[in-house]
């Protein structure tokens, strides 16, 4: 009989490990993704000659500190996994529910970002007073002026060159699309790992009130039991 409950013990203890694992991986991969956001975010800030002319150190700002959440969430995940600790685990789950919404907050900002590139990009061109910053602009892109050449060239570019606006705007749309599918891999990831996170609780609890000694098998041989009768001859 002893042998029967050991038997039923290590099928419940499997899945449970299996998800475990597979939840500290997912979270593992949180924690490089985090790192990468925050990468992104400080590149943009600091070598981005684009992010003076559209004003979006706010926005650079945003994704820094959503990869500093996606890194703290991950460390979060891992040692509710990991030492199966069920408090924190629900701790996890929420607070990787509030940053998926942050996430299509960001995506639907990005979206809206997007549409409004022409206008910021013609009102930082004019508002920037350091004709170095515009020449440099001129420099990456290979380009004079902001339409052409006669519009608000910076320093004395060639009349052949084109204007800058369709270089840079192609540039941005780009980043934009690099943000967004990052945005969505990282979604994905999040969506999986919430759904291991809630599998997992869930299994913790039905197997805890189901066999008190899952979470801490006892991999020990088992011992026969002596009868009584036979006990008392002894």
């Amino acid at each position: 009989m002893a042998r029967g409950s050991c038997g039923q013990r290590e099928k419940l203890v499997l899945p449970l490990r299996l998800i475990k694992y597979f939840l500290f991986g997912i979270n593992i991969l949180f924690l490089l993704l985090g790192l990468l956001l925050i990468i992104l975010g400080s590149v943009a800030i600091a070598f981005d000659v684009v992010s003076s002319l559209l004003q979006i150190p706010k926005f650079a700002l945003a994704i820094i500190i959503l990869g500093c959440a996606v890194i703290f969430i991950a460390i979060i995940g891992g040692c509710a996994s990991y030492h199966q600790i069920r408090w924190l685990l629900i701790f996890y789950v929420i607070f990787l529910a509030i940053i998926i919404i942050a996430q299509i907050s960001v995506a639907i900002a990005a979206s809206a970002f997007s549409g409004q590139v022409r206008g910021l990009l013609e009102k930082g061109w004019v508002k920037i007073k350091d004709p170095e910053v515009l020449i440099s602009v001129e420099r990456t892109f290979n380009c004079c002026g902001f339409y052409n050449y006669t519009d608000n060239p910076a320093g004395n570019c060639s009349v052949a060159l084109p204007g800058c606006y369709f270089a840079i705007e192609k540039y941005v749309k780009d980043k934009i699309d690099i943000v967004a599918i990052s945005a969505s891999i990282i979604g994905a990831f999040e969506l999986i790992g919430l759904g291991m996170a809630i599998v997992l609780f869930a299994m913790m609890r039905k197997y805890t009130v189901q066999d008190s000694s899952v979470l801490n098998y006892d991999t020990s041989p088992i011992v026969p039991l002596v009868p009584e009768k036979r006990r008392k001859n002894f």
